[in-house]
C-alpha cells in the first residue's frame, strides 16, 4: 500500500506524465501573416449586422469568424509592444463579437447589438490598417 502512495505521488509531481502547456513561441512574422483569418472575422461581423437570416445560422457564422482570428492570434502571438496593442485591440473586438453573439434572438438583428457588432468591426478594420501600415 506504500509503494502505491509513493507511485501517486511521483505521478502527481511528474504531472502524471501528460504533456505541460506551454506557450507558442512570439513571432511577429507569424502574427502579421493573419491577413485571411482577421477577414474571416470581419466578413462574419458584417454579414450579421447587416444580413437577415435564422439567428442561429447568424450565431454560428460569426462565432466561427470569432473562432479563426482567436486561435490564429494565440497560436502566433506577437513579439513587438506595437504588435500586442493590435492583438489586445482584436481581442477587444472578438470579446464584443462574442457577447454580440449571445444577444441575436432575431433576424435582423435588434439596433443595439448591431451597434456592438459596428463597433467590434470597426476595430478589426483598425488592426487591419495597423498590420498594414
Amino acid at each position: 500500500m506504500k509503494w502505491c502512495a509513493l507511485v501517486v505521488a511521483v505521478l502527481a509531481l511528474a504531472g502524471c506524465g501528460g504533456k505541460q502547456a506551454t506557450s507558442p513561441p512570439c513571432s511577429d512574422a507569424g502574427f502579421r501573416d493573419q491577413d485571411e483569418e482577421l477577414y474571416v472575422a470581419q466578413s462574419t461581423a458584417q454579414n450579421a449586422a447587416s444580413t437577415a437570416v435564422d439567428p442561429e445560422v447568424l450565431r454560428s457564422q460569426l462565432r466561427q469568424g470569432i473562432n479563426a482570428l482567436r486561435s490564429y492570434v494565440e497560436a502566433h502571438p506577437p513579439c513587438s509592444d506595437d504588435l500586442k496593442e493590435i492583438a489586445d485591440l482584436e481581442s477587444t473586438a472578438l470579446d464584443g463579437l462574442e457577447t454580440a453573439a449571445g444577444r441575436i434572438e432575431t433576424s435582423p438583428v435588434p439596433e443595439a447589438v448591431r451597434s456592438d457588432l459596428v463597433r467590434a468591426i470597426a476595430q478589426l478594420r483598425q488592426a487591419g490598417r495597423e498590420l498594414a501600415g
